[in-house]
């Protein structure tokens, strides 16, 4: 899904919702953002310290970094708030 949002990029930020086999859904960004500090030279991976403090912000927001993707997994009640909150990380990054 588009957001009305712009990334350092000026593209849209865009965040995407998928349903899980138990009902709930999990809203990701598919790697976009660890792949956008990679191209500006921010590998989190090379760097315990710099992986930890994403970590630290990221539980801040209710957010987990899965495979390299920011995650978020809520039931549809919640579905809302939790957009929210992965859309406020974006904006804050």
């Amino acid at each position: 899904m588009d957001v009305p949002f712009l990334d350092n990029f000026f593209d849209k930020i865009e965040m995407y919702a998928v349903g899980q086999k138990d009902g709930l859904i999990k809203l990701t960004d598919d790697g976009w953002t660890l792949d956008n500090l990679l191209s500006r030279g921010v590998d989190i991976n090379k760097s315990k310290k710099r992986k930890t403090i994403l970590i630290n912000q990221l539980r801040g927001y209710g957010i987990s970094l899965i495979d390299d993707e920011l995650t978020t997994i809520v039931d549809i009640n919640h579905f809302a708030e939790a957009k929210n909150r992965l859309l406020h990380f974006f904006i804050c990054m």
